[in-house]
This record gives C-alpha cells, structure tokens and sequence, in this order.
C-alpha cells in the first residue's frame, strides 16, 4: 500500500474514496475564503469613497455659501 501525506492511497483504502471530495471541499474553503477577503475590501473601499464623497460635498456647499455671502456684502 503506497502512503502519500500519512493517508493510504491506490488500493482502495478507506481514505481514497473521500480524498477528491475533501480536496474539492478544502479548495472551496479556499475560494470562500478569498471572495469574503475581497467583499470585505470592496466594502471598506466604498465606505471610504462614500466618506470621501461627502466631505467634498460639504466643501463644495461651504464654498457656495461663501461666494453667496461675498456677493451680497
């Protein structure tokens, strides 16, 4: 019987018929794992450009205001 990792492999041992699907299983963990890393940046991103966003609107409000109260005094 050939032993690759500790898990007995080739002859049809107990572990060969589970090996693909735990493999498959952990590649998926995998995957899960990365797509939740990238969302988790993607939302730190938009809340960052949606924080940047408004304070360039109040600066633009302000400097509005300002021009509106230079022309009248």
């Amino acid at each position: 019987m050939e032993v690759r990792g500790g898990v007995p492999v080739g002859d049809g041992g107990p572990y060969s018929a589970a090996l693909p699907r735990l493999m498959q299983e952990t590649e998926l963990q995998k995957m899960l794992a990365d797509e939740k890393m990238r969302s988790e940046q993607h939302k730190t991103n938009y809340q960052m450009l949606k924080a940047e966003h408004t304070r360039l609107v109040q600066i633009n409000i302000l400097e509005k205001f300002s021009g509106f109260l230079n022309e009248d005094f």
